[in-house]
């Protein structure tokens, strides 16, 4: 077990609205063999009733908090042959392959360890045709946020969205 109390969150079946928070009290570390899955027991105040017995919920464990992290959409983290790097945007709009260290990755959000600071400007998109020098159409984005809509081509010949890295929302990746 944690050091200090693991924080639970439960989440609907479908997993996309928080229902209650409580805390971990038991691990079983027998698998079960047939569902390779182990049996963990949490304690909820449920003052709401949101919660029925037997029903279906995700868990989520809270089992650290990282306060002012840089945090970027998973989708910008490109793989090269020496490991993860991001398309960074200089000031004369042109790329540079920057190194980062990946520290965690939740529901799409990465939390980069080194090699960024916020309010860097990465390509969220297009990355495809990219690559150290070349100069891109910037079509800003909020920060932390990926624009949904296929890039365009900008007049020097490469489409990208540009997206602000952004800090850690409330200094933490939170489950969804």
């Amino acid at each position: 077990m944690a050091k200090h109390p693991v924080t639970v969150l439960a989440f609907d079946s479908e997993d996309g609205r928080q229902l209650s928070e409580g805390r971990l009290t038991l691990v079983n570390n027998a698998v079960d063999q047939a569902s390779g899955t182990v049996t963990l027991k949490s304690v909820f105040q449920n003052q709401d009733a949101a919660l029925w017995p037997g029903e279906f919920i995700n868990a989520h464990l809270v089992i650290d908090t990282v306060k002012n992290g840089v945090t970027v959409p998973a989708a910008t983290v490109q793989m090269g042959p020496t490991g993860p790097f991001v398309y960074l945007i200089k000031p004369d709009n042109t790329v540079e392959a920057r190194p980062v260290t990946v520290t965690q990755v939740e529901s799409g959000t990465a939390l980069i360890g080194k090699g960024l600071a916020v309010g860097d400007k990465l390509v969220a998109s297009g990355q495809a045709g990219l690559a150290p020098g070349v100069q891109v159409a910037v079509q800003q984005g909020q920060p932390g946020e990926m624009n949904a809509k296929q890039p365009e081509i900008g007049p020097e010949g490469v489409g990208s969205t540009g997206i602000n890295t952004a800090p850690s929302g409330a200094g933490e990746i939170k489950p969804r």
